[in-house]
């Protein structure tokens, strides 16, 4: 018998970009990978993304800006506080194994960072096809300055 599957209820996110070129993220993320076991990803709407690793030795960061605030319903979405950063950290094998879809070569990839959570919807084609990716955030937190 067939089943019907729901997307998981969530609230709107506090950060939503259009992400970079996905194999660009997936390669950085990838060199990272040997630095740490976890990523923090860090965003806001004037459309800065980071993803930063660290260890006992060494800070990394690789940081995207002039990324666009997906189109929802026609209209981009706002933050009351467009400078305002929202983090979530996440392990760095799990974001690569969803940056897998790079093989599916989508041409959006839209980046949603929640409170302790982080949504990666991957668009595959016009005709409304997609996969969502939905991971929760480790309560560890890095302490960057700024």
């Amino acid at each position: 018998a067939a089943v019907d599957l729901m997307d998981p209820k969530i609230h709107h996110p506090e950060v939503s970009l259009m992400m970079p070129d996905i194999k660009t993220v997936k390669t950085a993320i990838e060199r990272m990978s040997h630095i740490s076991n976890n990523i923090q990803i860090q965003a806001n709407m004037s459309g800065v993304l980071e993803f930063s690793v660290q260890s006992e030795f060494v800070d990394v960061t690789t940081k995207f800006e002039g990324l666009e605030p997906p189109m929802i319903q026609g209209q981009a979405v706002l933050q009351k506080d467009p400078n305002q950063k929202e983090k979530v950290v996440v392990p760095v094998k799990r974001i690569l194994k969803v940056l897998g879809c790079t093989y599916l070569s989508p041409p959006d990839v839209v980046i949603c960072i929640f409170p302790r959570k982080l949504v990666i919807h991957c668009i595959l084609n016009s005709n409304e096809s997609d996969i969502t990716y939905y991971m929760s955030g480790l309560i560890e937190e890095y302490e960057h300055e700024e």
